[in-house]
């Protein structure tokens, strides 16, 4: 990163250093071919992550959309989003818990649908839910459609101490949900492109 010209951005890409190039020298493809690209993490000074914000988002407003299909997961709360670091994305899943502190934060991002970038789709994923009651208990918190639900299975636990990925464990109650959600997400919103 280098500074950014007057009444730009305030961090750019280096000169020479697209977004193609970009994806290829620090996104390496894993074993099913997904590209992950941090752009930041917490252990160093703030500024560092605001580059790396910048980096993002250049990344994804110059990168040829033909081909890619860009997962961005922001932390949990309402700030990143609401300062518009999803500003790419078409659909916006909120991932909420069966607790009051989740449904609560949810509500809150609701109101991205009022932005002028607001994404085309808001929609729910319930997230570490035990039983249906979970699942209704979240539709009738938030008015917005949900699209699926991850039950709490610890074998996500185990593939965290494993340092692996849970998709790389093996088939389960995640996994499953997982690849459901996926596929729904794709029939449901891939066409539109």
């Amino acid at each position: 990163m280098v500074e950014g010209p007057e009444n730009g951005p305030r961090w750019v890409l280096r000169p020479g250093l697209d977004a193609g190039q970009f994806i290829d020298q620090y996104a390496p493809p894993g074993p099913d071919g997904v590209r992950y690209l941090q752009f930041g993490n917490s252990w160093g000074h703030w500024s560092t992550l605001q580059r790396g914000q910048h980096a993002w988002s250049q990344v994804v407003r110059e990168m040829d959309p033909a081909g890619w299909n860009v997962v961005g997961d922001l932390p949990g709360g309402t700030r990143q989003a609401m300062f518009g670091w999803a500003k790419y994305a078409d659909v916006l899943a909120l991932v909420v818990e069966p607790t009051p502190k989740s449904i609560q934060g949810a509500r809150r991002l609701q109101n991205i649908s009022r932005a002028e970038w607001s994404p085309r789709h808001i929609v729910v994923v319930a997230n570490r839910v035990t039983g249906s009651e979970d699942v209704q208990g979240i539709e009738q918190a938030l008015d917005c459609p949900m699209i699926g639900a991850v039950p709490d299975d610890h074998a996500v636990m185990t593939a965290d101490k494993e340092a692996v990925a849970p998709l790389d464990v093996g088939s389960g109650p995640f996994v499953d949900a997982v690849e459901e959600l996926v596929a729904t997400v794709e029939s449901s919103y891939d066409a539109e492109h």
